[in-house]
C-alpha cells in the first residue's frame, strides 16, 4: 500500500516515520520508493524525507478535499430536509428524499415502543417479547433476524430521530442537546 492510506495527516506521519528512525526500524514505502532506516546517508535521507512530505502533503489535502465534499453533500440534504445514510429501523425514504413509515418494518417498531412505553421489562425482555410474537429485526441488509437487546436499546435511543429531530452531527440526543435551531421532519406515526 502506498503512505497516503497510512497517514492522512501529514504531521502524524512524519511523527510516526522519526519515531521508528529513532527506535532504529526501517521504514520502507515501496509503492513510493522511499527507504528511511538509521544511519541512512544525509543527503539520501534529506531527499527522502523531503518526498514523503510531498506525498504526505497530498494525502492530507486529498482527505481533506473528500471530507469537505462530503460534508457540502450532507448540508444540502439537511437543508433540503432530506435524509442522508442508512433509513433507521421502520423508515424508508419517500419519493420526496425524506424518511417515511416502512409498510413492513414500521408495525414492528410502533410494538417494540408500545412494550417499551408500558415497562414490559428490560431491552432483553422486549426483545424475547418481540420475538415470540414473530416480530424480527430487519438489518441494514434486509435480512430479518431475531431482535437483540440491543436492536431494541439503539432503537428506543433513537427516540428523538422517530419523533422528527434530525440533529446535526449526531445519530442520538447527547446531554445537553436541545431541539432548538434544528429541522423537523414530520414524527413518525
Amino acid at each position: 500500500e502506498s503512505i497516503d492510506r497510512l497517514f492522512r495527516n501529514l504531521k502524524l506521519l512524519l511523527s510516526f516515520v522519526d519515531d521508528c528512525i529513532a527506535r532504529g526500524i526501517r521504514f520502507v514505502a515501496i509503492a513510493e520508493n522511499l527507504d528511511f532506516q538509521p544511519g541512512n546517508n544525509p543527503m539520501e535521507a534529506a531527499m527522502s524525507r523531503m518526498s514523503l512530505q510531498q506525498f504526505g502533503a497530498l494525502a492530507e489535502m486529498w482527505a481533506n478535499l473528500t471530507s469537505a465534499k462530503m460534508q457540502m453533500h450532507v448540508d444540502a440534504k439537511r437543508t433540503e430536509g432530506k435524509h442522508w445514510g442508512t433509513c433507521p429501523f421502520g423508515t424508508m425514504l419517500g419519493q420526496d428524499g425524506t424518511l417515511i413509515p416502512h409498510p413492513d418494518t414500521h408495525p414492528r417498531l410502533l410494538r417494540l415502543y408500545d412494550l417499551y412505553a408500558n415497562r414490559a421489562g428490560g431491552w432483553a425482555a422486549i426483545a424475547d417479547q418481540l420475538n415470540s410474537e414473530g416480530l424480527y429485526y430487519r438489518d441494514r441488509y434486509g435480512n430479518d433476524r431475531p431482535f437483540t437487546r440491543d436492536d431494541v436499546r439503539r432503537r428506543t435511543d433513537m427516540h428523538h430521530t422517530y419523533a422528527g429531530h434530525l440533529i446535526p452531527g449526531h445519530s442520538q440526543y447527547k446531554e445537553g442537546d436541545t431541539d432548538e435551531g434544528y429541522d423537523a421532519w414530520e414524527p413518525l406515526h
